[in-house]
């Protein structure tokens, strides 16, 4: 009897610990080096969501993975959040290279898992010790997510 029940209790936690992949239609607006030119267009992400992962696809070649970490090596600082409930899924990035040129990045993601809503926002911003050299660029991302259908 006792073995019957922790295996129940092991099904159901392999069932819950199942991946999910996001598949996100919105509108991006996009901001370069603070020259006030905005461009907004349609845009769409899909997002793996783990139980302790989320990895944001933003092309066939790049992603973003969010992790619970904080660390300091060489000249890299970080910080990563990662949080998964059953009514949201939020992860966030704070990154900071102390090299030559000094470069930031922030990175935001919120998903509510009730209405699908979608807030994605990342920020860069590098300094170069020649002042005419630095450069911003922001992103904001808002659309409605819905979770991909499998076939099998």
């Amino acid at each position: 009897m006792k073995k019957l029940i922790l295996l129940l209790l092991l099904i159901s936690n392999l069932v819950m610990a199942e991946e999910f992949i996001l598949l996100c239609k919105g509108i991006q607006q996009n901001l370069h080096d603070n020259s006030g030119n905005l461009s907004s267009y349609q845009n769409e992400y899909s997002i793996k969501v783990f139980d302790d992962s989320m990895r944001v696809i933003t092309s066939s070649t790049n992603w973003e993975t969010y992790v619970n970490d904080r660390f300091n090596i060489n000249d890299v600082e970080a910080v990563k959040v990662y949080e998964k409930t059953k009514d949201s899924i939020y992860g966030m990035k704070d990154i900071t290279y102390n090299t030559y040129n000094k470069r930031y990045e922030y990175s935001k993601v919120e998903i509510n898992r009730i209405t699908g809503d979608i807030s994605y926002w990342q920020e860069r911003l590098t300094k170069a010790t020649d002042e005419y050299k630095e450069k911003s660029y922001s992103m904001t991302f808002t659309g409605k997510c819905k979770k991909e259908e499998r076939a099998f």
